[in-house]
Formats: C-alpha cells, structure tokens, sequence
C-alpha cells in the first residue's frame, strides 16, 4: 500500500512539473515568433507593428537578447535613439561581450551628435572585434566631427586597412578622409586616388574627382543623374556628397545650399542627416 501511495506521489509530482515546465517552453517558442515576425516587419518598413512584435517577446521572454537588440534597431529607424539606447544597454548589461548591441548603441549616439557617447562604443566594439571596419569608420568620424582630425585621420587609415569588411560605403571612407586632409591643411591622400571598382558609376566619378580627373561642374552633373529616379535616400546622399565635394573645392556656399537641402530632405534617423547638420555646424 505504501509503495503503491509513493508512486502516485511520484507521478503526480512528474505531472506536476510538465504542466510548470509547458508554458515556459511554449513561451520560448512564442517569442521566437514574435522576433521573427517583428524582423518581417522592419523590413517591411512597418516599424510600429516591429517594435510591437518584439514587445511581446520581451514580455514572454525577458531574456532574449535578440529582441532587446532588434527593437533598439527599430526604434533608433524612427528617431526614438533614447530608447534604442536602452534596449542596447539592457542587452549589454545583459551579455557584456554582445559586439553589435555595442555598435548599434554608438550608431544611435552619432545620430543624435552625442559623439563622446558613440567614440567610447565604437571603441569598445574594436576592443571586442578589432575587424569591425564600420566602427573604425564611423568613430574616425565621430571624431572628426569633435574637431579631433589627428585622431579621424588614424581610424581612416585603420579603416583603409580593414577595407573590404562590414562596410558597404567605401564612398564615405574616401570622402571623409579627403574633408579631413583638407581641414588638416594637407594634399589629397595618395590612397584616395587608387580607390577603384566601386559599385555605380557615381562613386567611381567621386575616385576620378580625387584623382584630378573630372571638374566639380561635371561631378556634380553625375550626381543629379546618378540620383534621378531612385529613393530618396540615394538623392539625398547625391547632394550631400555634392555639399562635401565643393567643401573639399573651397566653394562654402554652394556647399552649403546642397548640404541643407539634404538635411532639409531627411529625417533624424538618417545617416546623412547627421553628417549634413555636422557640416552645416563648421564655421
């Protein structure tokens, strides 16, 4: 009779911890499918409904670090770099060597000007990931966007280094290192000139451009046709690429009307919305 009263105790106990154990594994399960649909979703271009999707995986699942990491990405799309900042922070605190939560949390302080905040990020991404040519690249301009050229100019020539990484936009590299030789009072870098093969006819103009090649008036030509008919967003990189290039000719105020007519085109989250306020900041 006893042995018979243990083995019931036993089976109920069993029981007992399946049924606890279920809804923690179908939480997980759900979670996954939030974050998945959420990613669907951002790129979509549906970044509420993201940012909801990974809402709800945080709450089933307050540990997935994805999650923290994807929405920060989604929020920081929509100008919320507040709390983009503090999905990436909980993410770290988190999991302390996550190498692209510290990337991403120091792309949202460079679009807000925080540039103190996204050097100190991009720096302990190189710590982790001393490969990582986006973050050599972005705290070279961090940099230079302090006042800082001396140390700009040695993360442009790291990231020269590291070419051919995580970057997508060697047009940047090589366009930032030349405002910096300028600024620093100095002839273009023999490394620009040889950039080559880029991936449209634009930037291989930008090369001939350094190279002495092709005249501002015909560069800026190919900039407008390079833009026409695309997004908004390769339109407004063409006129900011055409303020940088006249900054780097000397001609401040033609520079200055194609830089605030990219900044005037593009909302807070953008990339070059940050660099044309930048350069519309310089004296």
């Amino acid at each position: 009779m006893k042995s018979h009263n243990l083995f019931r105790l036993a089976g109920a106990a069993i029981l007992g911890a399946l049924v606890f154990a279920l809804p923690l594994t179908l939480s997980a399960q759900s979670a996954s499918a939030y974050v998945k649909s959420g990613l669907e979703k951002f790129r979509e271009g549906n970044l509420d409904g993201a940012i909801a999707d990974y809402t709800q995986a945080l709450d089933l699942n307050s540990s997935y670090l994805g999650a923290y990491n994807n929405r920060g990405l989604a929020r920081s799309a929509q100008g919320n770099f507040d709390g983009a900042i503090a999905d990436y922070s909980t993410a770290i605190k988190m999991k302390p060597a996550y190498v692209e939560a510290y990337y991403n949390r120091g792309m949202a302080a460079f679009l807000q000007g925080n540039y103190d905040a996204a050097i100190a990020d991009f720096t302990k991404t190189l710590e982790l990931k001393p490969d990582h040519q986006s973050a050599c690249c972005y705290r070279a301009m961090a940099r230079e966007g302090q006042g800082n050229f001396e140390g700009a100019r040695a993360d442009y020539a790291k990231a020269f280094e590291l070419k051919g990484g995580d970057d997508k936009g060697a047009s940047y590299l090589v366009l930032h290192n030349a405002l910096l030789t300028r600024r620093l009072g100095r002839g273009i870098d023999e490394r620009l000139k040889a950039v080559t093969g880029w991936s449209d006819g634009w930037t291989k103009s930008l090369a001939q451009f350094l190279s002495d090649q092709l005249s501002e008036a015909d560069l800026r030509q190919r900039a407008s046709v390079a833009a026409e008919g695309q997004k908004a967003r390769q339109q407004s990189e063409a006129l900011y690429f055409a303020g940088v290039v006249k900054v780097i000719a000397g001609n401040k105020a033609a520079a200055r009307a194609d830089l605030q007519q990219c900044f005037d085109s593009t909302g807070p989250a953008a990339l070059m919305h940050r660099l044309a306020r930048t350069e519309l900041d310089r004296p």
